[in-house]
């Protein structure tokens, strides 16, 4: 057998270097014992009776350890005590929660086959607390009946897609300078390592622009028309009112007007309003506000009407 004192320098260097080599191996099934680390740790958090600051919280933590385990979370069912809007219990369940209507998606023409996303699958968070007291897992089911998403792929989940604060305002003010919105989602994937580290894909940031356009403010001509509308009717009408709401760039954004009828209505059916938002113009996404009373023969009658951009 050899002496290794015997062994020429370069020799003994080598040998070093496969020590080095052999010591800094990473074992396969390294990236999986760190995963499930993470969710150990995460699990024991939310044992039953263990303590949560708030229902955001709870979804939070809850978004993280289903994040780690390679699937989607979303919001449940809720419960209020008794005669009250206080929340007693809230619900966080897995995204293939419930199955598919069968009734419904029958009568409907199958276009294309969709991927069955629902499985029935049981494993929800339940938090509940006293009157005044503190949250707490009352419920916790880790079992599932699907297979999970893998690691590299967990960024593209819906729970795991947010827009922060800092990233939206990034984004806007880049595509208010001129940039478009691709090479803006370019640029902060690259200063975030990735797009998996992003936050979003790109389907959200498009989405999200194109909700940024639907509450475009009121163009100048069909403002000033609609204004010197109000101001000939108020001209003819005594009891006309109206009043307009301006940005901070002195451009019109809300609208809330009257007639004689709606006055004469006001004085002897106002005591309960009712106000109802769900009408919207085409143009601008301008929320069209009646304001609404019972009249004797229980019939409704607008006593105001307001336009309000969101």
């Amino acid at each position: 057998m050899e002496d290794k004192n015997s062994l020429s320098l370069e020799e003994l260097e080598r040998d070093d270097d496969e020590e080095i080599v052999q010591s800094q191996t990473v074992p396969a099934n390294f990236e999986v014992k760190i995963e499930n680390s993470v969710v150990d740790v995460l699990e024991s958090k939310l044992l039953v009776g263990m303590v949560v600051n708030s229902v955001e919280d709870a979804y939070l933590l809850y978004c993280q350890y289903a994040h780690a385990k390679g699937l989607s979370a979303r919001k449940g069912d809720q419960r209020c005590f008794s005669h009250t809007s206080e929340l007693q219990s809230k619900e966080f369940n897995c995204s293939c929660e419930g199955s598919k209507d069968e009734r419904s998606s029958s009568k409907k023409i199958v276009v294309y086959q969709k991927l069955i996303t629902r499985t029935n699958c049981k494993a929800k968070l339940k938090i509940t607390r006293e009157k005044g007291g503190e949250w707490r897992v009352s419920r916790f089911v880790e079992e599932h009946n699907h297979e999970m998403f893998p690691s590299d792929q967990t960024h593209l989940l819906r729970s795991a897609r947010n827009i922060s604060h800092a990233k939206n305002s990034t984004l806007e003010s880049m595509v208010n300078a001129g940039i478009s919105v691709s090479n803006v989602v370019s640029f902060m994937e690259n200063e975030a390592c990735g797009p998996e580290n992003l936050g979003f894909i790109r389907k959200d940031t498009y989405d999200h622009m194109s909700r940024l356009k639907k509450h475009t403010k009121v163009e100048n001509g069909d403002a000033n028309a609609l204004i010197q509308y109000f101001i000939d009717k108020a001209n003819k009408e005594n009891y006309f009112y109206w009043n307009v709401h301006l940005d901070d760039d002195d451009r019109v954004m809300n609208f809330l007007f009257r007639d004689y009828r709606c006055s004469v209505d006001y004085e002897y059916f106002g005591d309960v309003l009712s106000i109802d938002t769900t009408y919207k113009t085409n143009k601008y996404n301008l929320i069209c506000a009646p304001f609404v009373g019972i009249n004797h023969p229980m019939q409704n009658c607008a006593v105001w009407f307001g336009l309000y951009v969101r």
